[in-house]
């Protein structure tokens, strides 16, 4: 599961025109938010995460993977187009991504234990990928 995780991100760095990732620590925990400059990136992140999703047996736009204990996840689309991943590895976590318009895109990957994300997508077009690691 790491492994597709850090192909996505991967991905992620190596389109040119992205905004510099937002890294925040607090409390043991890491977080990287990378959000794409371009309407290019855009469709290449969201096309990235649509092959996540289809490799993980996605069918519906949303997908939840969880491994391990005592993670909750939440993910509401409303509106047409959306691509939703949330992926939990170890323990303690909770994730919420609501989306709702239209072609929006956001993969959330939590590692270790006891991270938190909340991440709301309205309009049309946003895209982005939350990794989180805990400690």
């Amino acid at each position: 599961m790491i492994r597709k995780t850090m192909t996505a991100f991967a991905l992620a760095l190596a389109l040119p025109s992205l905004a510099l990732p937002e890294t925040a620590v607090a409390e043991g925990a890491l977080s990287v938010q990378i959000t794409p400059r371009s309407a290019q990136d855009r469709q290449a992140l969201a096309l990235g995460l649509a092959l996540y999703g289809i490799a993980a047996g996605q069918g519906s736009g949303a997908e939840i993977r969880q491994r391990g204990r005592g993670n909750a996840a939440a993910l509401r689309q409303s509106g047409k187009g959306h691509v939703g991943v949330i992926h939990q590895d170890g323990r303690g976590h909770q994730a919420r991504l609501a989306q709702r318009g239209r072609g929006h895109a956001m993969g959330i990957f939590q590692f270790g234990e006891n991270t938190s994300a909340r991440v709301r997508q309205r309009g049309s077009g946003q895209t982005g990928l939350l990794l989180q690691f805990g400690w």
